[in-house]
């Protein structure tokens, strides 16, 4: 058998696979597999089942001459009778060249590391199984529904597992005298007889790589150790990336770092840290969670554990010679008047503002692995992280932009109820503090977040309004217009009345059953003077959308002309009609009033 379609790169682990299929009245077909993937198909002689001489031959046929200036190496081999679905196939590369196993140890769990999580490996998982959910094939707990391969069947398993020395043997069969080096045939079905050995100068090796060393001396806590002992960047940088190396490349330290919560200690290690980090550092921690890549649409988070300690705490980012802070959060925006922490240096904001947007990255719609990753943030519930960051009064204004925004991408693919009442939470407790300004912009960010996912296109983004709708209930909406807000919060508390009007119908119904205009005709009154809300209350009354008005409308002939004129006007909703003249009269008797304090004649 020749494939000539299939080149090899140097210093690189390949899993072949040879599949025969014996068909009858014509030639066996062959199908070899290259890391689980179909590459090449050819026709081959069909072997009579009663031969005797058959021989597989590895590497370069002595028949053919010639000698080969190429020196490869092979981590296991295996004859199967029998074909082997592509979900195994793909199971068996997964594993990797270090395994040394009959594949009948199940579940597989002890062979995961977080370096299976890359783009490669989970499209082969799509492709192998596109009917699965979740990881698939790459969710080793589950190995035994895709790894069927029955010991009985395994002809032969030459590995590096199984190998001695053959040597002369004494009367009680002790070698006293070392041979030639051979590989023993693992196969358990077989006879001693039949077994089969690989001679010929074949020299047997286990792959004892720098992490199985390490281990030797602690493990993962003796580099641990290394990283507290730091004493400056280059030194900082070097031990995480042994650490890194070691993590990403070796299942024994991905378990091990999991079951001394080894991630929490290195957060710790890196806070306590009387020196800031720099990108250096940042590009190796988000390499270890999978956030660098190249292509921007095969970001995948890899490693959750290291993520959730090292990237959901902007303090960790911040210069402890510069912020009189340590990194322990305060809650946030409690009612004791407590004085916020220092505002970060510009430097330590570009870096958090560096995190943030290589976490939104992965929630891109180009990103091929969106989905995966949407369902690992849940699961460390980073939404509730985000709100933490944008609550914190010590957050600088320039990352509330890039807070928010992330916000929104979760929202906009995720948006559960659970997730609106948190942000429906903040917004109130914001609106009921006593921290001024600051409070009032926070409210104002996180309803404009609802807003415009409220009137985003439908078209563009195939999700229900009602999941929305159900979340922002009437009676939230009115007990936030009642309370002592800015204007400018109560015209996007109006501008969201106004675009679920439009988009809902039940909401409209809702309204009115509740007696809303009555309601907001009362609280409105007070800010009879704030020009936006009469363009808002327009835009309700005639069906337009809130998103075209003017950033500063004039209220005059001219502005409500140029906004609202249209060939053909309708009447969305008549009761906004009351609501408008109720504030017009409002402003025209506060004009009075003042006139009349001023003694100045109306005009």
């Amino acid at each position: 058998m020749q494939f000539p379609g299939i080149t090899f790169g140097e210093q690189r682990w390949y899993h072949l696979a040879i599949i025969t299929s014996r068909k009858r009245f014509q030639a066996s077909e062959a199908r070899i597999f290259v890391n689980g993937n179909l590459m090449e198909t050819a026709k081959v002689p069909t072997i009579s089942t009663q031969s005797s001489n058959v021989s597989l031959c590895m590497g370069t046929n002595r028949s053919l001459g010639g000698s080969c200036d190429q020196i490869w190496r092979a981590a296991g081999i295996y004859l199967i009778d029998g074909e082997l679905t592509p979900q195994t196939l793909a199971m068996i590369y997964l594993l990797g060249p270090a395994y040394v196993g009959n594949f009948q140890h199940q579940p597989l769990t002890p062979y995961y590391h977080n370096e299976l999580l890359s783009f490669a490996n989970m499209a082969l998982a799509k492709k192998a199984e596109p009917s699965a959910l979740g990881l698939g094939l790459l969710d080793f707990s589950r190995s035994a529904s895709y790894m069927n391969v029955p010991e009985d069947r395994i002809m032969l398993a030459l590995r590096a597992s199984n190998h001695r020395r053959i040597g002369d043997t004494d009367s009680g069969g002790n070698t006293t005298r070392r041979g030639a080096t051979v590989i023993m045939n693992g196969g358990k079905s077989l006879s001693s007889k039949s077994n089969g050995i690989l001679m010929g100068g074949a020299t047997p090796f286990y792959p004892c790589t720098i992490a199985d060393g390490i281990h030797l001396v602690g493990g993962v806590k003796t580099v641990l150790v290394l990283v507290q002992l730091s004493r400056d960047l280059e030194e900082l940088w070097h031990m995480l990336s042994a650490l890194i190396g070691l993590i990403k490349h070796n299942y024994k330290s991905t378990e091990e770092m999991r079951d001394i919560n080894g991630y929490e200690i290195l957060h710790y290690l890196l806070a306590a840290k009387q020196f800031a980090l720099d990108e250096k550092i940042m590009e190796l921690l988000l390499e270890l969670t999978g956030l660098t890549g190249a292509d921007k649409t095969n970001c995948t988070l890899t490693n959750l554990l290291a993520f959730k300690h090292l990237c959901t705490d902007l303090a960790l980012w911040e210069d402890p010679t510069h912020s009189a802070s340590d990194h322990v959060r305060q809650p946030v925006l409690t009612q004791d008047n407590a004085p916020a922490s220092p505002v970060p240096p510009p430097h330590t904001v570009q870096l958090q503002r560096t995190l943030l947007q290589h976490v939104h990255r992965l929630l891109s719609l180009k990103n091929h692995q969106q989905k995966f990753n949407l369902a690992r943030l849940r699961d460390v519930n980073y939404l509730q992280s985000l709100v933490d960051i944008i609550m914190h009064p010590a957050t600088h204004p320039r990352l509330l932009v890039d807070t928010s925004q992330l916000v929104a991408s979760v929202l906009r693919h995720d948006p559960r109820l659970s997730s609106l009442m948190l942000i429906q939470n903040s917004i109130l407790t914001c609106c009921e503090s006593r921290h001024g300004r600051r409070a009032q912009i926070i409210a104002n960010i996180l309803l404009e977040v609802l807003l415009h996912l409220v009137i985003q296109e439908q078209g563009a983004i195939h999700l229900p309004i009602f999941c929305y709708s159900n979340g922002l209930e009437t009676d939230w909406l009115l007990a936030l217009l009642n309370l002592d807000i800015h204007p400018s919060t109560v015209v996007l508390v109006l501008k969201l009345f106004c675009s679920l009007s439009q988009r809902v119908p039940d909401f409209s119904m809702k309204f009115r059953t509740a007696h809303g205009v009555r309601l907001v005709e009362r609280i409105l009154c007070e800010h009879s003077s704030c020009v936006e809300i009469y363009f808002v209350l327009f835009c309700w009354l005639l069906g337009k959308p809130v998103l075209e008005l003017p950033l500063q409308p004039q209220l005059n002939y001219q502005g409500l002309f140029s906004t609202f004129t249209s060939p053909q006007q309708r009447i969305a909703c008549s009761e906004v009609i009351s609501l408008i003249l109720v504030l017009l009269k409002r402003s025209i008797e506060i004009f009075k009033s003042q006139s009349a304090s001023q003694q100045t004649p109306i005009p």
